[in-house]
C-alpha cells in the first residue's frame, strides 16, 4: 500500500463514527484520572436530570401530519398513512412518547439515534430503533451515507438512508451528530473524581486527617496495628464512637469542613457546567441560586424557544423527509401545551382572539373549544355571542 492509498484509509474513517475511533482521533486523557463512559455519564446527577429533562420534554408534546392546501392554508391530516406512526406508536412495542424518549436520549448522549424503518421498499409501516453501538455511519465517495448495522447473530447489514431512520444531534461535518458525552468528558471526569472525593470524605465519618502521637518509639509493625485500629472505628457507621489509646499516646485532629474546601461551590459549579453542555436553564434541574420570581417565567419561556425548539425542529425535518416524504404534507411538534400560561391568561387572549375590546376576531368559538380539548358543540345549554358579534348570532345550541 502506498502512502496516498494509506492517507485515503485514514480520511474515509475520520468520516466514520464510532465510539472508540473518536476517542482516538482525538480523545486523549481524562486530566482527572477518571474513567468516563457513555453508561457512567449517566451516573451524574445533574447530567441524568439534565437529559431526563430535554428528552421528557420534546417527547410529551403532540406531534402531527398537516397537509398544506394550495391556497397556503394548512390543515391536520389524520387520515395520513403516517399518521398513526407518528402520532401514536412507531411499532407495535413502543408508544410515541418512549420511541421520541430514547431516539432523542441517543442523539444527546452520542450524537446520532437511528431506527430500522420495516416494511415494504417505500414504506413505513415501522420503525424499529437500533442500540447505537450496532451502528456505524460511513460517508460514501458520492457523499451519500452508508448504515453498517450489526446484527445480534453477529451478521451486518449495509442500508442506505431509504432504509434507516436517523435524528442527528450537533453536528460538525453535516451528517452525523457528535456526542455531548464525548465532548464533556473533562467536565463529566472532575465530576466522578469530586464524587469520590466527597465520598471518602463521608465514609471517614466527615472526621479530618489526624496525627498520632507518641513519646517513645514504635515499631512498623505497632504503628501499622495502630492506623488499622483507629480506620476500622473511624468511619462511616462507627462515627462518634469512643477512641481509647495506650499510655502517652496523643491524638491532634488536623481541621477541614466541606465548605473550606469548597466542596459546596464547587458542587454549584458542576451543575451551572452540564447546563451549558446541554444548553439548559439551571432550575430546570433543580439549581435556583440565581431564580427570581422576576425571571423564572422568562427562564422558562427560553427553555422552550432555545432547548426544545432546536430538537423539535431536528424532529419535524426527520420525519417530513425520511418518513412521510410526500410533497404538501409535513409534520410539527406542538408547543402550545408549554406556553399556555394560566387559565385566566388563557381566557383573556380567547376573549381579544374573539373580537374583544371591540377589534378584529380571527378565532371562532369552536376553534377556542378544540384547543381546549372540548367538543365543537356542548353537550348541555348554548354558546352565546360575544358583544363584538355582528348580525346577532345566537351561537350553537347543543343537539
Amino acid at each position: 500500500m502506498n502512502i496516498r492509498d494509506w492517507l485515503g484509509g485514514l480520511a474515509r474513517k475520520a468520516f466514520t463514527t464510532n465510539g472508540s475511533l473518536s476517542q482516538y482521533l482525538w480523545g486523549g486523557p481524562i486530566w482527572s484520572g477518571m474513567e468516563v463512559t457513555y453508561e457512567n455519564a449517566m451516573h451524574v446527577s445533574a447530567y441524568f436530570a439534565g437529559v431526563q429533562v430535554i428528552v421528557q420534554d420534546v417527547a410529551k408534546l403532540p406531534f402531527v401530519i398537516y397537509r398544506r392546501s394550495q391556497g397556503g392554508s394548512q390543515e391536520r391530516d389524520d387520515q395520513a398513512p403516517f399518521w398513526r406512526l407518528v402520532h401514536d406508536n412507531p411499532n407495535d412495542a413502543m408508544t410515541s412518547q418512549q420511541f421520541r424518549e430514547y431516539m432523542t436520549a441517543c442523539a444527546i448522549n452520542r450524537g446520532n439515534g437511528c431506527a430500522l424503518k420495516a416494511g415494504p421498499r417505500g414504506q413505513v409501516p415501522q420503525l424499529l430503533p437500533i442500540h447505537p453501538d450496532n451502528v456505524r455511519i460511513e460517508l460514501m465517495p458520492d457523499w451519500t451515507l452508508m448504515y453498517h448495522i450489526r446484527h445480534i447473530d453477529g451478521t451486518e447489514d449495509h442500508l442506505t438512508r431509504e432504509r434507516v431512520f436517523h435524528l442527528s444531534g450537533l453536528s460538525l461535518n453535516g451528517y452525523s451528530g457528535v456526542s455531548v458525552i464525548e465532548y464533556a468528558r473533562q467536565t463529566l471526569g472532575n465530576i466522578h473524581g469530586a464524587n469520590r472525593q466527597a465520598g471518602t470524605y463521608y465514609g471517614n465519618g466527615m472526621r479530618p486527617s489526624g496525627i498520632l502521637s507518641y513519646p517513645g518509639k514504635s515499631s512498623s509493625e505497632s504503628k501499622k496495628r495502630i492506623k488499622d485500629t483507629v480506620t476500622e472505628l473511624a468511619g462511616g457507621k462507627n462515627t462518634n464512637s469512643l477512641l481509647v489509646f495506650d499510655e502517652d499516646m496523643k491524638y491532634t485532629p488536623v481541621s477541614v469542613n466541606a465548605r473550606d474546601s469548597q466542596f459546596l461551590e464547587s458542587r454549584t459549579f458542576e451543575v451551572l457546567e452540564i447546563c451549558r453542555w446541554l444548553n439548559l436553564k439551571p432550575h430546570k434541574i433543580a439549581e435556583l441560586s440565581r431564580a427570581t420570581f422576576s425571571n423564572i417565567e422568562s427562564q422558562s419561556l427560553e427553555h422552550v424557544t432555545d432547548t426544545l425548539m432546536p430538537w423539535g425542529q431536528r424532529w419535524n425535518a426527520a420525519y417530513t423527509q425520511q418518513v412521510i416524504n410526500t410533497p404538501g404534507v409535513f409534520a410539527e411538534i406542538l408547543y402550545d401545551a408549554l406556553l399556555r400560561g394560566t387559565t385566566i391568561e388563557r381566557y383573556q387572549a380567547y376573549a381579544i382572539a374573539l373580537g374583544g375590546n371591540n377589534g378584529p376576531g380571527f378565532m371562532t368559538q369552536e376553534e377556542i373549544r378544540l384547543r381546549e380539548n372540548q367538543s365543537i358543540a356542548p353537550q348541555y345549554g348554548t354558546l352565546y355571542p360575544g358583544p363584538a358579534a355582528a348580525g346577532g348570532n345566537s351561537g350553537h345550541q347543543a343537539g
